[in-house]
């Protein structure tokens, strides 16, 4: 599975993070399983408005390309937290995030 986090509006990596560390409450996170055709969109309550409204927008257009439509964006965050403390991690490639146009 492969995700980016965002907080105050800049972009970090999940890699070698424990799940504690990447479901913080002060940031977002947006992860991509291929396998499932479901996006995860975790949005920490003390995260900022701008990096909820990146990351919802990332979320919806990575739905768009890699799915077509046909996924599923999951935001209950009992799911995220179950399936994310489950999961081998990987940082979602710079090239599948620049082609969403979301980030520069």
């Amino acid at each position: 599975m492969q995700g980016i986090i965002l907080k105050n509006g800049n972009k970090f990596s999940v890699k070698e993070k424990s799940a504690n560390k990447i479901l913080d409450e002060g940031q977002c996170v947006v992860f991509i399983d291929n396998d499932e055709r479901k996006i995860y969109l975790w949005r920490g309550r003390r995260s900022g408005v701008r990096d909820r409204f990146s990351a919802a927008q990332l979320a919806d257009m990575l739905y768009k390309r890699e799915f077509g439509g046909a996924g599923e964006i999951i935001q209950n965050e009992d799911e995220i937290k179950k399936r994310i403390t489950a999961a081998y991690l990987e940082d979602l490639p710079r090239g599948k995030i620049q082609e969403t146009g979301v980030f520069p």
